[in-house]
């Protein structure tokens, strides 16, 4: 039998770093690393790529190095209605040397693929998140080869999490079987690389193989979601991506997003995401 020799590139000093933040207003997160967030105390929304998501104390984020986001603190207090302050204590590491070093581990199939799928950005379950509390906790103490089986131990603990959420539209459905499913895969895939171009009902049902009526039953059933929906959601999304960018103006993220009507892409926009494309790009460039 021959035995793979495994030896990991972690680098105590420069691999993972502890980040404990207060927060009085909004924050943009770094982007250059993976990032597992735990909120201490406080509670706000989540901006993350084209999505708004609501959060509270005890509830734990997952972010790969190409899902930027920003915590909004929306808690006040009685008194005089400034901000309270709300805290978060983060693991930052680098995601190539993990990624490099699992490569050959076949037992981390499960972490493989959950760092394949990070960039969508992720939400715990509350049963698993309080777990990763306590490793969180216990992290911050370690040090060396303990500081890396605790970190091993919260990908292994999320990667088997039924709970997992992913955060944007983006995201393939995580347990979608596309040997089964592969009409809406293939659907999910045009859509994907099409979505800045007129995409009509009988041209997607067409990748299925159905006709437009049977197509659209199929597809809320698989998505739970309608055709429209979906297609509008991605093609936000794509706004959103762009508006991070400020050398890229709101109307050309209007145009390379699928749409012909600036009125349409406002009001699309400020339905997805609770606000107008250019309070959006205020809030993620922090401005």
């Amino acid at each position: 039998m021959n035995h793979l020799k495994y030896a990991p590139t972690f680098s105590q000093s420069s691999s993972f770093c502890i980040e404990n933040d207060t927060i009085e207003s909004s924050h943009t997160q770094p982007h250059k690393q993976f990032k597992v967030t735990l909120i201490v105390s406080g509670k706000g929304s989540l901006v993350v790529l084209d999505r708004v998501v609501k959060f509270k104390k005890g509830d734990v984020f997952l972010f790969g190095i190409n899902s930027p986001n920003v915590l909004l603190n929306s808690e006040k207090t009685k008194k005089d209605h400034e901000a309270s302050s709300l805290k978060t204590v983060s693991l930052l590491c680098d995601q190539d040397k993990i990624e490099n070093s699992l490569k050959n581990v076949n037992e981390a199939y499960r972490i493989k693929k959950l760092l394949e799928q990070i960039d969508f950005g992720v939400k715990v379950s509350k049963s698993c998140s309080k777990q990763l509390g306590v490793y969180l906790s216990d992290i911050t103490e370690a040090k060396g080869i303990k500081r890396l089986l605790l970190f091993l131990k919260i990908l292994h603990l999320v990667s088997r999490d039924e709970g997992t959420k992913f955060l944007s539209s983006k995201a393939f459905p995580k347990r979608m079987d596309y040997d089964v499913n592969s009409k809406i895969s293939n659907v999910y895939k045009y859509v994907k690389v099409n979505h800045h171009k007129k995409i009509s009902l009988e041209q997607v049902a067409e990748k299925a193989n159905m006709s437009p009526t049977a197509f659209c039953r199929f597809f809320k059933a698989k998505s739970k979601k309608t055709f429209s929906q979906y297609l509008i959601e991605i093609r936000i999304g794509n706004a959103c991506t762009l508006l991070y960018d400020q050398n890229i103006s709101v109307e050309d993220s209007c145009y390379s997003s699928g749409y012909n009507s600036l009125s349409n892409f406002h009001k699309h926009f400020k339905r997805v995401m609770g606000m107008s494309p250019s309070e959006y790009r205020t809030i993620v460039l922090n401005k």
